[in-house]
C-alpha cells in the first residue's frame, strides 16, 4: 500500500443521505484529535464471518511500518482483544497508542499462528 484512508478521515462529519433526491448533506463537527493517527496501521478487510483479513500494511519511505505482517493474514488478537466479532472501531482503538508503544498481534497465516510485536507509529 502506498497510502491509506482510515475511518478517521470522516470522523468529524455528520452525514445525512437523501436517497429519493440523490443528495448527501455533510455537517462538520469539532476538530479531530491529532493523536487519532498514532496507530499500528494495518489495512483491514472485514469478512462476512466477522473476522478481519490484513489487506496491507501502511508504508513510510518505501518500508512497511509493521514488520512480519503479510497481506492475507487473519487478525486473531490485538493484545487480549479477540478480533472476530469485534467492531472495527474497537480494533482500531486497540491498535492506537503513543508513538513507540508496542502492541502484540496474533495472526493466522495459512492455519499457522504468528505473534508479532508491532510498534505504534505517528502518521502525519
Amino acid at each position: 500500500m502506498a497510502g491509506f484512508i482510515g475511518g478517521n478521515v470522516l470522523k468529524r462529519f455528520r452525514l445525512e443521505v437523501d436517497w429519493p433526491n440523490r443528495m448527501t448533506y455533510w455537517e462538520a463537527g469539532p476538530d479531530r484529535d491529532d493523536r487519532d493517527l498514532d496507530i499500528v496501521e494495518l489495512i483491514l478487510r472485514p469478512e462476512p464471518d466477522g473476522s478481519f483479513t490484513v489487506a496491507g500494511v501502511a508504508t513510510r519511505n518505501g518500508r512497511a511500518t509493521v514488520d512480519g505482517v503479510e497481506a492475507g493474514d487473519r487478525l486473531v488478537q490485538v493484545g487480549s482483544l479477540q478480533a472476530a466479532g469485534t467492531p472495527m472501531g474497537e480494533i482500531e482503538d486497540a491498535l492506537r497508542g503513543s508513538p513507540g508503544d508496542m502492541r502484540r498481534l496474533v495472526l493466522d497465516r495459512e492455519g499457522r499462528g504468528v505473534t508479532i510485536e508491532a510498534r505504534v507509529t505517528r502518521f502525519p
